[in-house]
């Protein structure tokens, strides 16, 4: 609370009247998703501090090697990829355009990144 000092005994009333209440409970459906738009807002394009960055070789390495090991719940997993008849691929192919136009973007990738 922006610097004031409060009693223990405020602190416990104020805890009572917001206990089992959620965010939209407390500040209201269309004033949450504003906050939620103006903090994407925020931080989108320019106002970004990565915007027209890149990771060195190094840090990437060092982001490569902490994620290494780690172990993943089978809920976490399950969300992860849509396998099966929740693909939005499953049963379909690709055009022979579209197979050359990816094969043509990973080959400048390729020399790109050499």
């Amino acid at each position: 609370m922006s610097g004031r000092i409060i009693s223990e005994e405020t602190k416990v009333i104020l805890s009572a009247r917001l206990k089992d209440k959620t965010y939209e409970d407390i500040h209201g459906t269309k004033k949450s998703l504003e906050i939620k738009n103006k903090i994407s807002n925020s931080c989108a394009g320019k106002q970004n501090g990565m915007y027209g960055k890149h990771h060195s070789k190094e840090s990437i390495n060092n982001i490569s090697e902490s994620l290494k090991g780690r172990q993943l719940t089978e809920e976490h997993k399950s969300k992860c990829g849509h396998k099966g008849e929740k693909n939005g691929m499953y049963g379909k192919h690709h055009s022979k355009e579209s197979i050359m136009k990816g094969l043509e973007t990973k080959r400048k990738n390729k020399e790109k990144f050499k």
